[in-house]
């Protein structure tokens, strides 16, 4: 049986883009009126038709605002495929597996998470060709990475 990602998917281009939109206001609809989990259920739709790393970002959000923390690590683990190299989702990632689902082999990939977002953030500084915005979120994601591996001590 398909899924409602599925027949989004098997539109073509105006459709799914309309059906899409759809979906996503009534998710920033869900969201902004304080419905946390229909708004997490529909962004994994949103996630599944777009498949980006912003997408799985805000789906690995709304899980761990949810206390669906192992959906949240499986999203932000899409993400961080999507996005290899950001700060932030090294960081995120290791968030949840730090604070949230804690054992001897998730704390240590959690370091090593929190470890790359530095070493990612320093390039992101080092790159003359990175905008202010991303300056600032590599600044940000150092900040926290920092703060997180402290709290591990």
């Amino acid at each position: 049986a398909l899924g409602f990602a599925d027949v989004i998917r098997s539109l073509s281009g105006d459709g799914r883009g309309a059906v899409a939109a759809i979906v996503k206001f009534l998710g920033d609809r869900a969201y902004k009126r304080g419905n946390k989990e229909r708004s997490r259920d529909l962004n994994h739709v949103i996630a599944l038709v777009y498949d980006t790393a912003d997408a799985w970002n805000n789906r690995a959000y709304l899980c761990r605002e949810t206390g669906k923390f192992a959906d949240a690590l499986s999203a932000y683990r899409r993400a961080l495929e999507k996005e290899p190299t950001s700060p932030q989702l090294h960081n995120d990632t290791g968030v949840i597996l730090h604070y949230h689902l804690p054992n001897e082999v998730n704390l240590a990939e959690a370091k090593r998470l929190y470890e790359r977002a530095i070493e990612l953030a320093d390039k992101v500084q080092a790159d003359s060709t990175a905008s202010a915005t991303q300056r600032a979120q590599a600044s940000q994601a150092k900040s926290d990475a920092l703060a997180n591996l402290q709290a591990m001590r």
